[in-house]
């Protein structure tokens, strides 16, 4: 499936550029704001890559590679995205995690 590269690419330039605006001096709601699409744009690669997965499950091309992933950062992300959500709605919610969680665990 050689246009894998076609979804990724632009996606990976447009999340490439998020990460060399945060390196500037910016306004901390402009920040946020970047941070937020940068964290959106992860998980719609994410997405992408699951749906692309897909296709290669179908044609019995799909290799695994479970990498070391820290999901309390990883849940931490997901959350900041979805307060946003709650807040713009005028909601109130809190993330709680478990201190048993792991810190790393091997995913795909």
């Amino acid at each position: 499936m050689s246009f894998y590269h076609e979804f990724r690419n632009p996606l990976n330039s447009l999340l490439g550029n998020l990460q060399l605006t945060l390196l500037n001096d910016l306004p901390e709601g402009v920040r946020e704001k970047i941070n937020t699409a940068k964290v959106c744009g992860e998980l719609l690669l994410s997405l992408i890559n699951k749906i692309l997965d897909k296709g290669k499950v179908e044609v019995q091309d799909l290799e695994f590679n479970p990498t070391p992933t820290r999901i309390i950062e990883s849940l931490e992300k997901v959350w900041g995205v979805c307060l946003e959500l709650i807040k713009e709605r005028g909601l109130n919610g809190c993330l709680n995690i478990d201190k048993r969680l792991p810190h790393v665990i091997k995913i795909d």
